[in-house]
């Protein structure tokens, strides 16, 4: 009878073991993203326990040199390889049958680009005009009000017609609005992706007798900022590493159209700590200083169409995942004197592990002296300086620490990669 009771203890005991073991498998149980580059055998670590199989869902993508559908798994390490850019599924299985992973191998083209540096230009036209600011004014009735605001118009939101009359910039808004009288107006306006219809009733302003919504309106900006990198062919470029945004609203400004244009270093004005530092510069304005034509401007740089190749871009590197990419020693590319655009050591002191784009990939550090001496560290206007380690361009710089200038982050040059070599309608 004890033998039995102690038998049964054995097996309650073995079963709460595999029913945890089971709980503990199910809650690592996720998809993990890796980035490869396209006709390049990878070695992948997998960090899989024995006795594993994978299936792979595509024949375009090689696991250890073959294109089965099933691979039993003898080592953490697999070998991957496709001459096909895109995303690629595999599923590891315990003992061929409790699902453990997915992957997505996302295979990136392998490109090599041309890294520039060079200190630009940016004149941008919104698509719309955009609002900035209320302004309320005195009515007939000695009243303070602001129709735009009463009626519902938030900042940032983005004026595409009035009363039925499109509208593309500024200027326009205003013609449109010096047109009013006491009806009411019909606005259509761009809110979040959304477009929707606001009715506003203008009011006549005590001061100069004319009707009036209390609103100002933007349409256009222009700074400075390094150009980060062209494509291949030299037909694209990215520059800024960060989105242009509205300096009243902060919403990423809708581009119409614009230039990148060849931009001369007049001052520095240098970091320090809580006090950011700045690159002063002026545009040339002769037509034939244009280097390209921007047409898409989001979180993670301004793209455009080359109209002019730069002779300053140097030879064209290889690019380096963020797998592959080291803490420690490496070279930003930038411009902050009249001899254009010079490399100065920097140290990448983190790297970070992301599966979707971000502009704070990793962590970096200027200890070049002489640039420290020049800026006292990233200083404004250094945005989309490209990041180099090992002779190969693995990123961009896109941010300084405010209480401290000689840290930043930079953005990993896969980001920028799907954009920079889609051409944009």
């Amino acid at each position: 009878m004890k033998i039995i009771n102690n038998k049964k203890i054995l097996l309650g005991f073995l079963t709460i073991i595999l029913i945890f073991s089971a709980y503990l498998l199910l809650l690592n149980y996720n998809t993990k993203e890796i980035a490869v580059l396209s006709s390049q055998t990878t070695s992948v670590s997998l960090n899989l326990p024995k006795n594993c199989k994978l299936e792979n869902e595509s024949k375009d993508l090689k696991v250890n040199g073959k294109s089965n559908s099933e691979y039993k798994i003898d080592d953490d390490k697999i070998k991957v390889y496709s001459n096909s850019t895109g995303k690629y599924k595999l599923k590891a299985k315990l003992f061929g049958l409790i699902p453990i992973n997915n992957y997505n191998i996302n295979v990136i083209p392998n490109v090599k680009l041309f890294p520039s540096g060079s200190l630009v230009g940016v004149n941008m036209n919104t698509k719309g005009a955009i609002a900035v600011q209320f302004q309320s004014f005195i009515n007939k009735d000695d009243d303070e009000v602001c129709p735009a605001k009463e009626a519902g118009i938030r900042m940032g939101d983005i004026i595409l017609e009035i009363d039925g009359n499109k509208v593309y910039n500024a200027t326009e808004v205003i013609n449109e609005l010096n047109k009013i009288t006491h009806k009411e107006v019909s606005m259509v306006i761009k809110r979040e992706n959304t477009e929707q219809t606001i009715k506003i009733l203008p009011e006549k302003a005590k001061k100069d007798n004319k009707y009036k919504i209390g609103l100002w309106v933007r349409d256009s900006v222009a700074g400075i900022g390094t150009l980060t990198c062209y494509n291949e062919d030299m037909t694209r470029f990215v520059a800024l590493g960060h989105s242009i945004n509205d300096v009243d609203t902060g919403i990423i400004m809708p581009v119409k159209n614009g230039d990148v244009i060849e931009s001369e270093l007049i001052s520095i004005v240098k970091g320090r700590r809580n006090s950011p530092g700045e690159l002063r510069g002026v545009l040339k304005a002769d037509k034939k200083d244009v280097i390209g034509s921007i047409n898409l401007n989001n979180d993670y740089g301004i793209y455009g169409d080359v109209t002019k190749k730069s002779a300053s871009s140097g030879k064209a590197l290889n690019i380096l995942l963020q797998d592959k990419i080291k803490e420690g020693d490496a070279q930003i590319l930038t411009t902050v004197d009249g001899s254009g655009p010079r490399l100065f050591d920097i140290k990448i002191k983190k790297t970070y592990r992301q599966t979707k784009k971000n502009t704070k990939s990793m962590l970096i550090e200027v200890t070049d002296k002489e640039l420290l001496s020049k800026t006292g560290g990233i200083v404004q206007g250094m945005s989309g300086s490209p990041i180099i380690q090992d002779g190969k361009l693995v990123g961009a710089v896109t941010h300084v620490f405010i209480s401290d200038s000689t840290k930043g982050y930079g953005i990993y040059i896969e980001w920028l990669l799907e954009d920079l070599l889609t051409k944009q309608n």
